[in-house]
């Protein structure tokens, strides 16, 4: 009955879960669990909806191609697209809950920290719990 839309934020399930065991204080079992989790809950939550209700987009190609993602996302949402709309305004933001809020941010970059932060045990444990889930969206386990 709503016109909604809804945009799907995907990102490599190995930067999440390294981000839950930071501010979660987790293991990474839980972390991987519960990023596959909410993937499941996304995808059944994507069955109802109609396919020109949704779109998914990549945080890292959001991260790395900015102007041409949020026109891609302006189309989905039919709202005139906005040139301005990748210059971040400190002054202007605010994103309840979100920590980020408080910090001064001026460009959109690509955070991998995961890359350098998790061991390879870790990584070895993601993919027992999760890699499948993680190659499915299109992310190597390589």
């Amino acid at each position: 009955e709503w016109d909604i839309k809804v945009i799907n934020l995907l990102r490599d399930g190995r930067g999440v879960a390294n981000s839950l065991m930071k501010y979660q204080n987790i293991n990474m079992e839980k972390a991987a669990n519960e990023w596959k989790k909410t993937m499941n809950e996304i995808s059944k939550t994507k069955t109802i909806l109609k396919k020109n209700m949704s779109i998914d987009v990549r945080y890292e190609d959001l991260c790395q191609n900015t102007k041409e993602i949020l026109d891609s996302i302006f189309d989905f949402i039919e709202i005139e697209r906005m040139d301005s709309a990748t210059e971040l305004n400190i002054h202007q933001k605010h994103i309840l809950g979100n920590p980020m809020r408080l910090n001064t941010i001026n460009k959109i970059k690509l955070d991998e920290k995961w890359k350098h932060n998790l061991s390879q045990e870790e990584l070895s444990i993601f993919e027992k719990f999760a890699g499948r889930t993680n190659n499915q969206l299109s992310y190597s386990s390589t």
